[in-house]
């Protein structure tokens, strides 16, 4: 049994390593960033709600759920993370945060302004980890 084992530790061992990706998982993340990129659009909507039509303020809204919406198709991580629209988005979010702007006062003002704003927040949030954006502090989003 000894002279067995030792035969055994001494013969070279061929390693094979397989590289798979998994269509399930690939299938599952596109999935959720669908997802993502529709419950952004939502909030996006409910916020255009918020403000006065026609206003600057909404035709910045109103374009950065364009700019989302055509990313939506893409699903590409280069695609989403080198888009101007996604800084935009990113500013528009830190300039309510600061309490700038009247995006910032119809937040403020309406009933559930801070719920429609920070599930906006969120979601962006979830985009940017996804695609390697710099995220809004999660800290800044509780209110």
């Amino acid at each position: 049994m000894k002279k067995l084992l030792g035969q055994s530790l001494q013969q070279p061992k061929d390693i094979s390593i397989i590289n798979q990706i998994s269509a399930a998982a690939t299938a599952s993340a596109r999935t959720t960033i669908t997802q993502n990129f529709s419950m952004a659009l939502s909030a996006i909507g409910e916020l255009q709600g918020l403000l006065p039509v026609n206003s600057p303020e909404s035709e910045t809204v109103k374009e950065i759920e364009k700019g989302l919406t055509e990313l939506r198709q893409y699903g590409d991580k280069d695609d989403v993370s080198s888009a101007p629209i996604m800084n935009k988005f990113r500013r528009m979010i830190e300039k309510v945060k600061s309490g700038q702007g009247a995006i910032a006062e119809a937040v403020k003002t309406a009933e559930d302004g801070y719920e429609i704003f920070n599930d906006v927040a969120k979601q962006y949030n979830a985009i940017a980890d996804w695609c390697g954006l710099p995220q809004v502090p999660k800290i800044l989003l509780k209110k």
